[in-house]
């Protein structure tokens, strides 16, 4: 064999190295975005059980919570703080997934399924309570998105107090 041989075997098997490598490190891209995703819905899910273990945990939050969201004029100056933070503990964990969302972390349909539990907890008379006396100026644009994903109906609020709305106040 001559150079020249030896030099287009050589330039092969340097194409073929370049090709495998390439393969191997999109697996790996794909691999590392599988694991993002994994980690994006972990960590709202975490904010999500963190709020509802608290709710769970202590039945009279839980009704001061369902009563604030409905009838938020008739908590006394303790419930409504207690109310409050824990609306809070959602407009955290829906404005984290806004933010996902803008940085298409999330896909539109996550977003969107999201979005409609929380479009009927802010369009709730206790939810636009709590916009009107705490959202910050600067989110604007997340309180005017989120609002506008409400169900025309409250199908998810009378499911969020088992239809007993009346019962909790």
């Amino acid at each position: 064999m001559n150079w020249d041989a030896f030099s287009a075997v050589g330039e092969w098997v340097g194409v073929i190295a370049v090709v495998v490598t390439l393969f191997y490190l999109a697996r790996q891209i794909h691999q590392h975005n599988i694991h993002n995703d994994l980690v994006i819905q972990e960590t709202i899910l975490d904010g999500f059980n963190a709020a509802n273990t608290l709710l769970a945990s202590d039945g009279h939050l839980a009704a001061l919570f369902i009563r604030g969201l409905h009838t938020p004029d008739n908590l006394n100056d303790k419930e409504a703080a207690q109310f409050q933070w824990v609306f809070r503990l959602y407009v955290n964990v829906y404005l984290k997934i806004y933010r996902l969302k803008q940085k298409r972390a999330i896909s539109e349909q996550d977003w969107l399924s999201h979005a409609a539990t929380g479009g009927a907890l802010f369009s709730s008379p206790g939810g636009q309570l709590w916009i009107m006396s705490n959202a910050d100026p600067a989110n604007a644009d997340f309180y005017d998105s989120i609002r506008k994903m409400a169900p025309l109906d409250h199908t998810i609020i009378e499911a969020l107090s088992l239809g007993r709305a009346e019962s909790w106040e």
